[in-house]
């Protein structure tokens, strides 16, 4: 184990990985961001065994990127999925399988099992394994509780399971709002806006108001999608600060809400 305070934009910190032959290099969502924008796909890294990721979702595209990238380098891309209450560590989906089942967070890790509390049906993801915790403490008392969760772990994840048995993570339990008279998921709002336009947007709010933030080119952009006096056939937007391109954007995305949510 290499211990090191300089960041992944340092140049000691890769001189160091070349000189120590690291083979190990693990990271969350923004770590691979900086590593695009390092052009890691150029960079000369024979030791390199294993490139791991896990602590949020990539996109797909990055998801495709990255496997490349390492199996261009002659190593293995993990894509893990993991919650603090479980030691970090839930499920991954195989190397061989990241471009088949590209979003899907994989299988539960050897010794684990993973199952959706109301299967067949889209429903919270139960995790089920001996490295789940024994419970949550706020006084030195709870210590003295035992084990509360008997090794079974409620994710607060909305999941979903393909035929061969992988999981995708659909939202959180905690992620919805409800516009128009329909249950609208945050988490989906977002996956849908990102990829459409290839950059950072965050959906919030309430059951009176979704506002979306986008960030492209060092600008921040919000919109508010107010539900007061509207349908989901006429909606009035205000644009606090936008242009022509990103109004068409987001009719198409108020489209795919229409479209995609289902009545409470």
């Amino acid at each position: 184990v290499i211990l090191t305070n300089e960041s992944l934009i340092s140049r000691d910190f890769w001189q160091t990985f070349k000189q120590q032959e690291i083979s190990f290099l693990a990271g969350v969502p923004f770590s691979f961001d900086i590593l695009s924008q390092l052009h890691f796909d150029r960079m000369k890294l024979p030791s390199l065994k294993y490139l791991v990721q896990a602590g949020g979702s990539l996109l797909p595209n990055q998801i495709k990127t990255f496997a490349k990238n390492a199996k261009d380098k002659n190593a293995d891309f993990y894509v893990m999925y993991g919650q603090t209450e479980a030691t970090a560590r839930i499920s991954y989906v195989p190397p061989n399988k990241l471009e088949e089942k590209c979003g899907s967070i994989g299988i539960a890790i050897p010794g684990g099992k993973m199952y959706l509390k109301s299967e067949p049906e889209e429903s919270e993801l139960i995790y089920e394994g001996p490295n789940v915790m024994l419970g949550y403490a706020t006084s030195i008392e709870d210590l003295a509780l035992g084990d509360e969760l008997k090794g079974k772990l409620d994710t607060g994840d909305i999941a979903r399971k393909d035929k061969d048995n992988y999981f995708y993570i659909t939202g959180r339990l905690k992620r919805f709002l409800k516009l128009f008279g329909l249950r609208i998921n945050l988490d989906e709002a977002e996956l849908q806006l990102n990829q459409k336009l290839k950059c950072t947007a965050i959906c919030f709010g309430d059951d009176n108001c979704l506002q979306i933030r986008i960030e492209s080119n060092d600008e921040v952009m919000e919109f508010l999608v107010p539900k007061k006096m509207v349908s989901a056939s006429s909606v009035r937007l205000f644009v606090l600060w936008t242009t022509l391109p990103f109004i068409l954007l987001l009719i198409i995305f108020l489209i795919f809400l229409k479209n995609q949510t289902k009545p409470l």
